[in-house]
């Protein structure tokens, strides 16, 4: 960031008495213009410099409340989480915590979020993986673009955290006062040990520069430094106790629009929508696109039944329409009988081969 030439701005003096943390007031006052629904957050840096370590860290701290001005919040992340439980680690999630890999599964969850006047973080973890620029046209990209523009209508905020971000797109990386090339961002993350260093040595600080992280939330201001709550959370795997969470600090992460998810007829169900009308917007959505689904599954497998039936009538045994069709016999039948069709030989069908042995040529 280009503000490190200047001073890291000053600290009240109460941070010598409680191993460096501000005072409330004053770091809330950052807080409030950082976490809210609509805001667009972005890390980046080298892999293994901290990156999901921080946006865990405050993440739960707003699940915690810790600071109830902000309002309640959850998470929906594609990181994963294991929860110890008997010397072994099992994929498990916090309370308030979910984990999507998809749009396609986040909106049901904002969906109890505007119902309970929550809020909501998204944070998605390795973001070069499915926002680089060379997918620029790709369904998940196009999708991500017209939804940072809407968060804020359904009380999320989102942190993508990522390696690198000059090949992501304007709307991922730039902020939305830039005055060249405005985006949707409005925080940007960031870390400088210099700094850092600085700080803890002037402010005689009994913490590591890894717990200093750098914030800017405008184009046109410098960056501001704050310290990273530690939280369980974020503790490695070996030291947890039993029946503790944390985040797999190794486990890959992607995300996608999601299979089946139409984003452009959501967007149009709910883009003419009051903020009171909202949830049952979504909820109905969802409903018709599951009765859809049902339908059109529905009309495939009554093809597929039919055909079995006539082929059934034609003289074939169950057991090799089974094997065909892959389908137990009981419920071809079962299935037929639902449908209304009719499962027993035609025999007034004039089908003179169907008894006849097929030659192979080996004598049986």
């Amino acid at each position: 960031m280009d503000e490190y030439d200047e001073e890291p701005p000053e600290w009240d003096a109460e941070n010598r008495k409680r191993m460096g943390k501000i005072k409330r007031d004053v770091i809330l006052k950052y807080y409030q213009k950082v976490f809210r629904p609509g805001a667009l957050m972005v890390t980046s840096g080298r892999r293994g410099g901290g990156k999901t370590r921080s946006a865990i860290s405050f993440a739960q701290m707003l699940v915690n409340g810790t600071y109830p001005e902000l309002g309640k919040w959850r998470v929906a992340t594609n990181v994963i989480f294991v929860r110890k439980h008997r010397e072994k680690f099992v994929t498990d999630y916090p309370e308030g915590v979910h984990h999507i890999v998809s749009l396609k599964e986040l909106f049901p969850i904002a969906a109890e979020v505007l119902e309970k006047n929550e809020n909501l973080l998204l944070i998605l973890d390795e973001a070069q993986n499915f926002l680089l620029g060379e997918h620029n046209g790709t369904p998940t990209v196009t999708s991500m673009k017209t939804f940072m523009g809407i968060i804020r209508k359904f009380n999320i905020a989102v942190w993508l955290l990522s390696p690198v971000t000059k090949n992501m797109g304007p709307a991922f990386r730039n902020f939305i006062d830039d005055p060249d090339n405005p985006g949707n961002v409005s925080v940007l993350w960031d870390r400088h040990e210099d700094f850092a260093r600085k700080i803890i040595r002037e402010h005689n600080l009994n913490i590591d520069t890894r717990d200093i992280i750098f914030m800017k939330y405008s184009a046109l201001e410098r960056a501001e430094a704050t310290i990273i709550p530690k939280l369980s959370w974020t503790t490695p795997p070996d030291k947890l106790k039993e029946g503790e969470f944390c985040y797999d600090h190794k486990a890959s992460a992607e995300f996608s629009v999601g299979d089946g998810f139409d984003f452009k007829a959501f967007i149009s169900a709910t883009g003419n929508v009051s903020s009171f009308e909202m949830v049952d917007a979504i909820r109905g959505f969802y409903r018709d696109m599951k009765e859809t689904g049902e339908e059109e599954s529905r009309g495939f497998e009554e093809t597929l039944l039919a055909v079995a039936s006539r082929i059934k009538s034609m003289g074939l045994t169950d057991e090799s329409i089974s094997r065909a069709f892959g389908i137990p016999v009981t419920t071809l039948r079962r299935k037929a009988e639902d449908y209304g069709l009719p499962w027993a030989v035609n025999k007034s069908e004039t089908n003179l081969d169907r008894y006849k042995r097929i030659k192979t040529g080996v004598d049986s």
